[in-house]
């Protein structure tokens, strides 16, 4: 049985990791690896108690990072549903058992385990006896986290039948997410030169992430039934998991999920507007506006990944709070705006193979395009100006307000620009609402890839509006700092009626082969260079496609990625620290110069993330646009 399930399990990566999910598997390679790296190269250090202490947290972290990934980054793509073996005479426990084998051939379990490999290594100091201890127990904290996540998975997929639940589920989560994101700023408030605080190693310890390490120091000091009890522990805990995750099979399996239609008021008629809705135009871009508003409302998905967005923007800027730093509120609209456009990246994906309704009605497209657009900015734009004014005057930071000011229109109307953009130029198939009863999640591992690609999207478009906040400050010229929120405006309006224009041409044009690949998922088969602006083939015209390497691509990507993140953190972000005479300086390379040679950083720092960025268009750039779609490199 469980040899039929892996074969079943490699026989499905191999027909599905392709396009954009093979780009994702390959990162999710590299970066895990380097991740697991950092664990194995801190456990070959000399620290002390804080060498335990930091694998303790670095293990809670992967156990955490189990937990919420398959959760909110897309569903897991290329698993074994259990759904598939509902009608075979299969008990509950041997279909479990099988399929957590199963499970175990991915990319994900061998970079947990070469993670865990650390508890190993940190055991080497302390005998063979240690060791031994130490192989047993990694063995056994894999399992567990690997079947708690299959637990969580269909714990919040059950709970999440509602609006109100999808919400309120989000709420912790994102109050993790931004946590560990902001966990460089927590370190110093936890931890000691000779380890963390007492009472915070005792809680890394107690917590079952920890009771592996637990028991290889216990097995260190001689203190045996310490450590029989944490490998006993782990060993119950996993039974416990296991026998939970086969409960919740049976009712996957059982149970039919059906989504509750919309009720139409008593007296009133069916399909009219009620409410703040009746203020919307009677025009095709006013009836899209209450579509979308109605469907972000009622479709879990949307409502899931959106609150989340909204919310961990929410947690990176309240968390500094906790160390007294209080200048994050001054950018808590930015950051939402910004945030929002990753719950907002598949809008046409989400309506599933409702996009035949706008394919079979030309000219609806721009309309289309232009009402999700403003339903969007309906959606995002009220709260972002709001904790935008809320967290001005709360952050205590006088130089905030035209930074502020400027980079939000920008934040916003790049958003709106970025999201039917992507949608169109980066669909990922997913089911259609009504199959996603179950779960708020849907689609495959590519649908996470391509959300979080939104922000340096986004910040292409807010990057214009800082350069006026940036040269004023620099200057001393307050009146050129606030010449950044006109120019902050026109960029936002520019990028959103850029990229509708893009988007909805682009459905114009390939609106049946966006449908077939909705329907049926990617086809490497349609030539997409056959077509010409006017939706005419010309096939024999047609250039032959050179397919781009899976390595290659994934290269890209990570080049695009750096650069990125180098040109706005470490150069836009440490600037305007250092121009400001910040204390802190954190990761950001330039600030551990001396002042006078900051500047020089900066420049150094800024050639080094535009080479990075030309390197990946570069790279792409030798092969033909169908394979670069096909891998999401537009």
């Amino acid at each position: 049985m469980v040899g039929v399930l892996i074969r079943m399990r490699l026989s499905l990566l191999r027909n599905t990791l392709t396009g954009m999910q093979a780009v994702t598997f390959g990162l999710g390679a590299v970066f895990g690896l380097v991740f697991a790296g950092l664990g194995v190269w801190l456990a070959l250090l000399d620290l002390g108690a804080a060498t335990g202490d930091l694998l303790a947290l670095l293990f809670l972290l992967w156990a955490l990072g189990w937990a919420i990934g398959p959760v909110f980054l897309g569903g897991s793509g290329g698993s074994l549903a259990p759904e598939s073996f509902a009608a075979l005479p299969i008990p509950p426990r041997t279909l479990a058992t099988g399929l957590l084998a199963a499970s175990f051939v991915g990319v994900g379990p061998v970079v947990t385990l070469v993670a865990f490999a650390a508890g190993v290594v940190y055991a080497v100091g302390s005998g063979s006896v240690a060791v031994t201890v130490a192989v047993l127990a990694m063995l056994l904290q894999l399992l567990v986290v690997v079947v708690f996540s299959k637990v969580v998975v269909d714990v919040v997929g059950a709970a999440i039948t509602s609006t109100a639940r999808a919400v309120v589920s989000a709420i912790p989560w994102a109050l993790l997410g931004g946590v560990v994101a902001q966990s460089w700023l927590l370190l110093p408030l936890v931890s000691r030169v000779d380890g963390f605080d007492p009472a915070v190693s005792t809680a890394l310890r107690v917590l079952p992430s920890g009771w592996g390490l637990l028991a290889v120091d216990a097995a260190g000091r001689g203190d045996w039934l310490v450590a029989g009890a944490a490998l006993v522990g782990l060993a119950v805990l996993f039974a416990l998991l296991l026998l939970t995750w086969s409960r919740l099979i049976v009712r996957r399996t059982t149970r039919v999920v059906t989504v509750r239609p919309a009720s139409a008021r008593v007296g009133g008629r069916a399909g009219v507007r009620s409410g703040p809705l009746r203020l919307l135009p009677a025009s095709p871009v006013g009836a899209v506006v209450a579509k979308e508003l109605r469907t972000t409302v009622r479709d879990l998905n949307r409502a899931l990944l959106l609150s989340y967005a909204i919310f961990f923007g929410l947690s990176v800027t309240l968390v500094p709070l906790l160390v007294g730093d209080s200048t994050y509120l001054a950018a808590t609209g930015v950051i939402v705006a910004l945030l929002a456009t990753t719950g907002s990246a598949q809008l046409y994906s989400n309506d599933g193979t409702a996009l035949w309704l706008t394919v079979l009605a030309p000219g609806t497209e721009r309309a289309d395009v232009r009402g999700r657009q403003l339903a969007w900015l309906l959606l995002v734009a009220p709260l972002s100006v709001l904790l935008t004014a809320i967290g001005l005057p709360l952050s205590g930071a006088d130089w905030a307000p035209p930074w502020a000011w400027a980079l939000l229109p920008a934040a916003l109307g790049g958003g709106a620009g970025a999201i039917v953009l992507v949608s169109v130029f980066a669909l990922v198939p997913m089911a259609d609402p009504k199959k996603r009863a179950r779960s708020a999640a849907g689609g495959d591992g590519s649908t996470g890839l391509v959300a979080w690609a939104m922000l340096p999207l986004s910040l292409l478009t807010v990057l214009p509006a800082a350069v006026f906040p940036l040269v004023g400050m620099l200057l001393d010229s307050p009146a050129l700092q606030w010449a950044g929120v006109p120019v902050g405006l026109a960029t936002g309006v520019l990028s959103l009626v850029v990229g509708g224009k893009l988007a909805h041409r682009r459905l114009a044009e390939q609106g049946p082969e966006l449908f077939a690949r909705m329907r049926s998922g990617p086809q490497s088969t349609i030539d997409f260079s056959g077509w010409a602006p006017g939706g005419r083939a010309r096939a024999a015209e047609a250039a032959p496609q050179r397919p781009m390497p899976l390595a290659k691509a994934s290269l890209v990507w990570v080049l695009y990625l750096v650069g990125f993140v180098t040109l706005v953190a470490q150069v836009g972000v440490a600037a305007v620290l250092s121009a400001n005479g910040a204390a802190v300086r954190a990761w950001f390379l330039a600030l551990y110069l001396p002042a006078g040679q900051r500047p020089a950083g900066f420049a150094v720092l800024a050639v080094a993330a535009v080479a990075a960025i030309a390197g990946g268009w570069l790279l792409s750039r030798g092969h033909d646009k169908p394979a670069r779609k096909k891998f999401g490199l537009l």
